[in-house]
């Protein structure tokens, strides 16, 4: 806190006999100010959950195809395909969404990263980075989320009958 004191008295006469771009004594602070360590509200003491291996859920369709339904950024060489600014992708029957996804369509591996999640015909496998093999259909997913399963049938839930309040 003492530095940005006296980075604040020493800038006040620089800031007023000259023009800094905008922000610029902002940047100046955070450098004066260093690292800002850990965050205080993670908790500790808790061991990191240890990635998760499965078996991809069945596909949504019988498609083989690759398509890009939405991509900020693409970048294809060869068989190897880069996605980035949030992506949404299908790919053999399977809906794929994340932030970047990196990929081989010779091999069909790919590394969905960033809020990743594979839709499956029953299920959603969910995680911060996701390693999926179509061919084989397994995934190992880093930092796994609660998998919502999504039953592809509705069960038959009858209503309660209508009760008239009584007066």
């Amino acid at each position: 806190m003492k530095r940005l004191a006296i980075l604040v008295v020493l800038a006040g006469p620089a800031a007023k006999s000259q023009t800094l771009p905008y922000g610029a004594l902002g940047r100046i602070a955070r450098q004066a100010a260093g690292p800002a360590g850990p965050n205080p509200l993670d908790a500790t003491g808790f061991p990191p959950r240890p990635p998760k291996e499965g078996e991809l859920p069945p596909p949504e369709t019988d498609d083989a195809e690759f398509r890009i339904v939405a991509a900020g950024r693409t970048r294809q060489q060869g068989n190897k395909i880069v996605l980035s600014d949030g992506v949404e992708f299908l790919y053999r029957g399977y809906t794929v969404k994340g932030r970047r996804a990196e990929g081989d369509l010779g091999t069909s591996v790919f590394v969905i990263a960033g809020d990743a999640a594979i839709f499956g015909k029953d299920a959603i496998v969910h995680g911060d980075r996701i390693e999926a093999n179509f061919a084989a259909k397994t995934y190992v997913a880093d930092h796994p989320h609660p998998v919502p399963l999504r039953p592809s049938r509705r069960p038959h839930v009858p209503k309660p009958p209508h009760r008239r309040p009584v007066a």
